[in-house]
């Protein structure tokens, strides 16, 4: 049975803010995660999150996850609509892309 972990964002504050901070919690989540196959990002109780807050978090294990270095999957439940935005042009820009044809 695949191991889901669910990482509240909540006690980190109602508005996360800059790379630097992501970067903190990014670390948190791993830590958390560990052999997890998948990891659900909570944002309930966050009212704004930059969008290099997101890239730092976010974007940073979906790039984990496609190069084959982490998890099954990374998903985001309970994110405000601005969130969800962030996160939606985060995954594009992170997405993996087909080589340019020579």
């Amino acid at each position: 049975m695949l191991r889901r972990v669910r990482f509240d964002l909540e006690p980190y504050g109602p508005a996360l803010i800059s790379r630097a901070r992501g970067a903190g919690v990014r670390v948190a989540v791993l830590g958390v995660a560990g052999d997890a196959a998948a990891v659900i990002l909570d944002f309930r109780g966050i009212t704004h999150a930059s969008y290099s807050f997101i890239d730092e978090v976010y974007g940073e294990l979906l790039t984990m996850h496609t190069t084959g270095r982490l998890l099954a999957g990374i998903t985001v439940a309970n994110a405000v609509p601005a969130i969800r935005s962030h996160v939606t042009i985060c995954a594009r820009v992170r997405a993996p892309r087909d080589p340019i044809p020579a």
